[in-house]
Parts: structure tokens; C-alpha cells; sequence
């Protein structure tokens, strides 16, 4: 191989109102080997990965890069989906271990490789750190439970209204359409609240399909349901499916790609989507049978503009969780060998290659 490897950036992991979920545990079970590192904030773990991902996808593989939601330029891990192979950050709070370790799993503690001598020195520091980050992500944690309550709210206007078997109709044209393989299906997130406001790959990801379908309408009218229902029947008929999750309720859906097929169907609402030649549009309000009376366009109003300041909130207080990430990550970082770090990164590059 020598052509570059196509790059995707995806979210494995969310801040949503149910607390930290992640599917990474799930992805990387399917591999035939995944190297985990362990270590400090500061200790290299996402230089490692990235590094290690742009090296596999200049040989030509194709590199999958996750994203954290707790720092947009930060990475949890890296797939090479053709070696069936990983590298992954393995101090989530999601457990992270190899379905079969020392066969299947390789533990790399980037921790040997520090001066402890010089932890030591900042050891009261590091303690008020790490407990100011989780005050702020317990707080953002609260913050995000209610946005999602509220959003779930907002939903209850529209789907009194909704027509199920429109709904069901709307599914029956989609699958007649795109769906006419052994199935396969994966998890991500389709969006997360970072300390950089939301995150979402989803126009890159759908953007390189053939073709894609775009639902429009409001909260409630059925397009998760659409997405579900459209995901599980062309499983039924042996497609690859990945599902891309609600960052802020994982029980919803954003969209899903029928990779086998190269189509993506996607929940347009809140997203700044670049329109391309082929997109097909859809308005879920037809799905609708009748819209919530005038009387309540305030309380809708107010609904979102108390949803919109919760999300905007705990944003923020990520923002001052990260900024106290980045001070511990200093100290951990001037303890570290890092050209020992290299030599173990080019090592594992030969390894895979």
C-alpha cells in the first residue's frame, strides 16, 4: 500500500444526560489485537494514538480516530479496521481490558516511564486538581440530566400528534428505496457536549456516502423512530449498519450509514449540514396529524430557551474541568521521559506494519 488511508473521526464516547456511556469497550472486542495504554493525564496517551494512526494511514490502512468529549482535540483511541487492531486509552472511566489478554491484549504503562520524585513534589497539587475536575464533571453531569429531561419535554408537543402508521409508512418507503448481505452493526455517538460546545462528525461521515436522506421536523415527530426502525430491517436483510447515537440521550438516534450499501439517513435538527447534489429530503411532519395548539408556542419556546442555557452551562463548566485537566497534564508531562515513550510508539508502528 502507498496511497494515504482513508481517515474518519468518529465519537465512541459522550457526555449524555445518563453520564459518561462509550460503545469503545464494545469496538474493541471485535479486534484481533488492541494495545492499551496506561498512564497520568500528561503522560502522551493521545500524541501516542495519533501518531501512531497518521504512521498506519500514510502505509495506506484505512484509520479510525475517536474523539474524547471531554477535549475535542484530544483522542481515546485509533482503529485500523483491515488489521482488525487498536490503540487505546486505558484509563476511561469505562473499563477497557482485551477480551483475551496477552494474546489478544498488550498493556502499556506509560507510567514507568516518569520521575516520580517529581510527582512527589506537586502531590498536594495533584490531589486539589484531580478532585476540582470531578466537582466540575459531577456538576456538568447534573446539568446535562436536566437538559436532557427538558429535551425529552419538548418532544412530548409534537408526539401526542404523531400517526404511527404514518410513521410506519414513512419506514416501508425508506426500506423499499434503499434496501432491495452477513449483517453487521456498530455504535457511536453521533454528537457530544465538549468544553468546545457541541461535537459531530456527522455531515463528514454522511457527506461521504453516495447518497444521502435527510429528515427534517420537529422534536417528537418520529425521525429516531424512523432511524431504528430503518436500522434494524436492513440488518434483517444482511447489511452493515453503523448507528450513530444522541450525544445528550443515547436512546435516540442521529443517524445510521448502511455501509454496504453507501447510504446514510440522517436526523438534520440541530446541525449544519452542507448540502450536496442527490441529498433527499424528507419533512417528518408529515408524520404529524395535528401540531400542538398556539396557546403552547411559549411554553415551547421557553422549553428550548431553558435547554439551549443548560447545554450553553454545562459547556462551561467542562471548560473549567479541561482547564484544570491541561495544569494536572503539565505536571505529569515534565515528569516523563518522553524519548522512551517514542522508542515504545515506533516499536509498536514496526509491530503492526
Amino acid at each position: 500500500m502507498n496511497k494515504r488511508g482513508r481517515i474518519r473521526y468518529l465519537l465512541a464516547s459522550s457526555n449524555t444526560g445518563q453520564g459518561y456511556s462509550s460503545f469503545l469497550p464494545a469496538l474493541i472486542n471485535e479486534l484481533n489485537k488492541v494495545y492499551i495504554l496506561k498512564g497520568a493525564p500528561g503522560s502522551g496517551r493521545s500524541t501516542f494514538i495519533r501518531q501512531v494512526g497518521l504512521a498506519l494511514a500514510t502505509k495506506g490502512y484505512e484509520t479510525d480516530f475517536f474523539v474524547s468529549p471531554f477535549n475535542a482535540s484530544s483522542l481515546e483511541g485509533v482503529i485500523f479496521p483491515q488489521l482488525g487492531l487498536g490503540v487505546v486509552n486505558g484509563d476511561l472511566e469505562c473499563k477497557i481490558e482485551a477480551r483475551y489478554p496477552g494474546i489478544a491484549g498488550e498493556v502499556i504503562n506509560l507510567g514507568e516511564h516518569w520521575d516520580r520524585e517529581q510527582l512527589v513534589e506537586h502531590q498536594q497539587e495533584i490531589r486539589d486538581l484531580v478532585n476540582e475536575i470531578q466537582k466540575h464533571v459531577e456538576l456538568s453531569r447534573g446539568l446535562l440530566k436536566e437538559a436532557s429531561r427538558v429535551k425529552e419535554g419538548l418532544k412530548s408537543f409534537w408526539v401526542t400528534g404523531l400517526n404511527l402508521e404514518r410513521v410506519e409508512a414513512l419506514v416501508t418507503r425508506l426500506v423499499t428505496e434503499i434496501l432491495d448481505r452477513i449483517p453487521t452493526e456498530r455504535h457511536y455517538f453521533g454528537s457530544t457536549l465538549s468544553p468546545q460546545g457541541f461535537v459531530s462528525y456527522i455531515d463528514q461521515l454522511s457527506g461521504s456516502c453516495a447518497c444521502r436522506y435527510v429528515l427534517q421536523g420537529p422534536p417528537g415527530s418520529g425521525k429516531s423512530t424512523v432511524l431504528l426502525a430503518l436500522g434494524e430491517r436492513a440488518l434483517a436483510r444482511g447489511c452493515q449498519v453503523e448507528f450513530y447515537h444522541d450525544g445528550l440521550n443515547p436512546d435516540s438516534l442521529n443517524m445510521i450509514i448502511m455501509t454496504s450499501l453507501g447510504v446514510a439517513v440522517v436526523d438534520a435538527s440541530g446541525l449544519t449540514l452542507t448540502a450536496r447534489p442527490g441529498d433527499i429530503i424528507i419533512d417528518t411532519r408529515e408524520c404529524i396529524e395535528s401540531e400542538p395548539e398556539d396557546f403552547f408556542e411559549h411554553e415551547i419556546n421557553e422549553a428550548q430557551r431553558r435547554l439551549d442555557a443548560l447545554v450553553e452551562e454545562a459547556s462551561a463548566v467542562l471548560s473549567k474541568a479541561e482547564f484544570c485537566r491541561k495544569r494536572l497534564q503539565k505536571i505529569y508531562s515534565r515528569a516523563m521521559d518522553f524519548s522512551e515513550i517514542e522508542r515504545i510508539q515506533a516499536q509498536i508502528i514496526e509491530e503492526i506494519q
